[in-house]
């Protein structure tokens, strides 16, 4: 009689497990889920503010990284910060002339350490540049992109730009006041 008690209790014991096992494992499942979910979304928050805060740049070399993309064939500019009106002419002298194309990195703010990364990534290139067409070369290109990029507003018809004595184009500053404040 004892066998057939325990006989029956291990049955009764499986069939208890077989019917609660399929919704523990689901609830199992549903908790790893959640879990890998939390895990995915914390990862991308992380990646956001390593992005702002340019944590993810603190380690980087940009001088290897440079070297790496010229022995590579693929030299690049980094560019941070505002666009510049004639960026996309800059993108297209660029281009054509030394075969440098220009990646943006990151718009403004931009964080100390995405600052040096940029800045010694650079001027790697700008020193290849200089090496390979002439020291002037970097200026050339850039005092040519503003005169094409001039030029082309003019004949569209757009109120004149001028570029200051620092050398970034001053958007949207009219070479003289706008009519009716002039006398004022």
């Amino acid at each position: 009689m004892q066998r057939f008690l325990n006989v029956l209790l291990v049955a009764c014991l499986v069939a208890c497990s077989r019917s609660q096992a399929p919704q523990e494992r689901a609830a199992v499942d549903q908790a790893q889920t959640k879990k890998a979910q939390d895990a995915e979304r914390e990862k991308k928050i992380q990646q956001v503010e390593d992005e702002i805060t340019g944590w993810n740049y603190k380690s980087r070399d940009g001088e290897a990284e440079a070297r790496a993309d010229i022995a590579a064939g693929r030299p690049k500019l980094k560019v941070v910060g505002l666009t510049r009106k004639d960026q996309s002419v800059r993108e297209r002298l660029y281009q054509e002339r030394f075969g440098v194309k220009m990646e943006v990195v990151a718009g403004c703010p931009v964080s100390v350490y995405l600052e040096r990364y940029v800045h010694a990534y650079n001027k790697v290139i700008y020193d290849q540049i200089a090496a390979k067409f002439g020291s002037e070369a970097v200026g050339s290109v850039e005092k040519d992109a503003w005169d094409i990029f001039r030029a082309s507003q003019r004949e569209a018809n757009q109120p004149p730009l001028r570029m200051p004595v620092s050398g970034t184009p001053a958007a949207d500053a009219p070479v003289a006041p706008p009519p009716g404040i002039a006398g004022r």
